[in-house]
């Protein structure tokens, strides 16, 4: 049976857009009532290629014109901003656009096949200068590192130390649940692993290979709090925001772009006081972890380190374990080369003295509102103009103490101080003469 008694000829698509807006409802009518991200993302390419090629017979859609559409691609067109789309949306564009021909040629809506030598246009996307400058903008260094990790609250931290440590990316981050982390009786069966020490088990999104993970004491303590945090809220997922939802989202156009937005965030805090901090990202931050592992074992454990099995021989990988004793023993070694962005850890800078008030946090049932300091957490009061004005005079509290001292860090005294001043028992009054702090128990007294 041809293609052309599939159907009858009043059905059938002719032009280019008409076969494009029947390709998307068929990607509808697959997904069904629950649309993935996946859905959507092909959803949003399909209407991209609609706009950006002519509505055309599918008669002169031959080998030359094929080509055309293939390559234009290819050489990467300028986007909406200006600029040069990427490397990998460009591929993207591309895939897509070949899965739809495929879909074309065998679909009974169009009698329309593909040419003779189509499989041998060339699909790879070009490569600009503008690719490379971008890789060396993204190198981070272990004092950056080290100041991010300062001025970065606990649930950034713990998304460093997952990047670093393990190896994740931000999809994988946003899946961990209590179940992953494995410590206790449960490790000391386990002859790789070295005694004491709890790991970190998963799954590799893309390819589904099994993932282990030697944790870092911080890199535990961390996820301890996060599963601490996940139980009080009755969640699963172990990063959520402050209210109490997954960061990760399935549903979402782009479901990690949650986890991935709070390091740019931190960066953006950062450089008001840094200028000179280079650009820093998830992705740079797991590549440093990989540059390390691949020093100290080699490439086969720095694979693995990214969750990637390349094993050309089949036996071997049936029956052979993947090396994870030499990936934990090359976690160790790192631990100690990045140990100097653990130091002074707890003594956490305020990120910008300036911008404290701006963060203001939800209401709680009560109608008592909280504020964040570094990553300390105060009850400012049930109004909110009261809350603006205590943490003002933290502000100023913190500029005196940098003037007089020229350190901003957080002491004991400053801690319990503006405990006391958020709290409402200290009131804190600047005049042009002097500075003043009075006891509210105290019916006016000095403090």
């Amino acid at each position: 049976m041809t293609k052309s008694t599939k159907t009858k000829p009043e059905s059938q698509v002719t032009t280019l857009r008409q076969a494009l807006d029947t390709y998307r409802a068929s990607i509808e009518h697959g997904a069904g009532a629950k649309v993935t991200a996946s859905d959507k993302q092909r959803l949003s390419v399909v209407a991209r290629l609609r706009e950006q090629h002519s509505d055309e017979p599918l008669a002169e859609l031959n080998l030359d014109r094929c080509a055309q559409l293939i390559n234009h691609w290819r050489n990467r067109p300028v986007g909406t901003k200006g600029n040069r789309l990427s490397r990998s949306t460009c591929a993207n564009f591309l895939k897509e656009l070949v899965r739809f021909l495929h879909w074309l040629n065998y679909s009974p809506a169009s009698p329309w096949e593909l040419p003779r030598g189509f499989e041998r246009i060339s699909r790879k996307v070009a490569s600009l200068p503008a690719d490379w400058q971008r890789l060396r903008k993204t190198s981070v260094s272990l004092d950056h590192l080290r100041l991010l990790y300062r001025h970065a609250d606990n649930l950034d931290r713990l998304t460093i130390c997952l990047a670093l440590n393990c190896g994740l990316g931000p999809s994988e981050m946003g899946r961990l649940t209590a179940r992953n982390v494995i410590c206790g009786d449960d490790t000391n069966a386990m002859s790789h692993v070295p005694n004491g020490h709890a790991i970190l088990q998963s799954r590799n999104v893309v390819t589904s290979h099994h993932r282990e993970h030697l944790l870092w004491p911080e890199t535990l303590e961390l996820l301890q709090w996060a599963v601490r945090r996940a139980s009080e809220l009755g969640q699963e997922c172990l990063l959520l925001n402050n209210l109490g939802k997954p960061i990760f989202s399935p549903s979402c156009l782009h479901p990690a772009s949650g986890i991935s937005n709070r390091i740019g965030r931190l960066v953006s805090r950062v450089r008001k006081s840094n200028p000179e901090l280079a650009s820093v990202n998830l992705k740079s931050i797991r590549q440093l972890g990989y540059e390390q592992v691949r020093c100290i074992a080699g490439d086969e454990v720095a694979n693995l380190f990214l969750g990637r099995l390349h094993r050309p021989n089949v036996l071997i990988k049936c029956y052979a374990a993947p090396p994870f004793g030499k990936l934990h023993l090359a976690t160790l070694e790192v631990r100690l080369r990045v140990e100097k962005m653990f130091e002074s850890a707890n003594d956490t800078c305020v990120p910008d003295i300036d911008h404290l008030p701006a963060r203001t946090r939800r209401r709680s049932k009560h109608g008592v509102y909280t504020r964040y300091i570094g990553h300390r957490k105060f009850r400012v009061g049930t109004h909110l103009p009261t809350a603006e004005r205590r943490f003002e005079a933290i502000s100023h509290l913190f500029r005196i103490m940098k003037d007089v001292t020229g350190d901003s860090r957080w002491t004991p005294f400053a801690q319990a101080l503006a405990g006391q001043i958020a709290a409402g028992k200290l009131t804190f009054s600047i005049t042009k003469a002097n500075s003043s702090i009075q006891d509210n128990d105290s019916k006016g007294g000095a403090a």
